[in-house]
């Protein structure tokens, strides 16, 4: 069970010369990824037990990726998307733990 967690920063999305970001323990929601966010350096990124708000946090979160090559997904009961969509045409590499999966979880669209 985790027992805390802190909210990711609006800042994190002005940064956009970050290449490599690992996320854990974080929460995130639609609204806290700007409709104008740009992570154009971004070429890797870990999520463990990051909280989404909905389905659709992960695809704007991603879909500001526009260099993504390599992503990690750690899912645990922690993590609350139902179906965690991946459309990232640049990627190169994906790791996915779906090992502690939470019950009513659905998968992964790739």
């Amino acid at each position: 069970m985790v027992c805390s967690s802190f909210d990711l920063p609006k800042s994190f999305f002005i940064h956009s010369n970050l290449e490599t970001v690992i996320l854990e323990k974080v929460s995130l929601s639609l609204e806290d990824v700007p409709l104008d966010a740009r992570l154009v350096c971004l070429k890797s990124l870990h999520l463990f037990l990051v909280r989404f708000s909905s389905d659709e946090s992960v695809e704007r979160l991603l879909s500001r990726c526009r260099v993504l090559e390599d992503l990690v997904v750690g899912r645990s009961s922690f993590t609350n998307v139902m179906v965690f969509t991946i459309d990232v045409p640049t990627l190169w590499r994906l790791t996915i733990d779906n090992s502690s999966r939470p019950e009513g979880v659905h998968g992964f669209v790739i």
